[in-house]
């Protein structure tokens, strides 16, 4: 079977509220073939008092940004995956991260097929 990933947020760490840019999640290939999309959150390292993370996989279309689904919130190292069905091509992923001197490492992968 066939597939395409593409990293939406390659694993770095983040300190404060930001998002991605926006992102081809089938990869050039045919969204037909491929309309949902499953997005892999790994969060691997998570420092500072009440460190936390909220994070929405979003699609911009005609210019207005939509949220099509959001992970738990992250408090800690974890791992979750989250299916969006009839995914639009174009997505990025938008967080918010709290506490006090925090600092979040994390990767979200999209993959569809």
């Amino acid at each position: 079977m066939s597939y395409s990933q593409v990293d939406i947020h390659p694993s770095a760490s983040r300190t404060a509220t930001g998002e991605t840019t926006l992102v081809d999640s089938v990869n050039g290939h045919n969204k037909v073939d491929w309309p949902d999309a499953t997005f892999y959150l790994s969060v691997t390292a998570v420092t500072g008092a009440g460190a936390e993370m909220d994070l929405d996989v979003v699609a911009t279309i005609a210019g207005v940004d939509f949220i099509l689904d959001s992970f738990t919130k992250a408090t800690g190292v974890t791992t979750e995956a989250i299916t969006v069905t009839n995914c639009p091509k174009d997505i990025k992923a938008e967080y918010t991260i709290g506490g006090t001197t925090p600092d979040i490492t994390f990767q979200l992968v999209s993959v569809r097929g």
